[in-house]
């Protein structure tokens, strides 16, 4: 299994994230500026992402777009946002944020306001 394919199955959880040598990190014990990395680096592949969870089983996409009443095969960064991962990491940072531009993102810089 390729990362790609590793995480496509993350985003059906909102737990933890694996990075590219293998290791599992828990969401919460990862700095914003990292959560805001792999926002940006899902949202780069959100293309590749949808098409590897509905791969195997296209009846899941009907049923997410049935739930939402939303189709997300015209816009994958929605569908992406829609996950339980992204759902979680948005709300993790809701301090901080991450901004969409089309398909590129960039991490916008947090601040510690105590």
């Amino acid at each position: 299994m390729n990362h790609a394919e590793i995480q496509a199955r993350l985003l059906h959880q909102d737990k933890i994230w694996i990075d590219i040598e293998g290791r599992e990190r828990r969401l919460e014990d990862m700095d914003v500026h990292h959560r805001a990395n792999i926002t940006a680096l899902l949202h780069r592949r959100a293309n590749t992402l949808q098409h590897l969870c509905y791969l195997d089983d296209p009846l899941l996409l009907v049923a997410a777009q049935q739930v939402a009443e939303r189709d997300y095969s015209s816009d994958p960064n929605e569908w992406l946002d829609s996950t339980p991962l992204l759902r979680r990491l948005a709300e993790m940072d809701s301090r901080g944020f991450v901004a969409r531009v089309g398909t590129k993102v960039r991490a916008k810089a947090y601040r510690m306001t105590h």
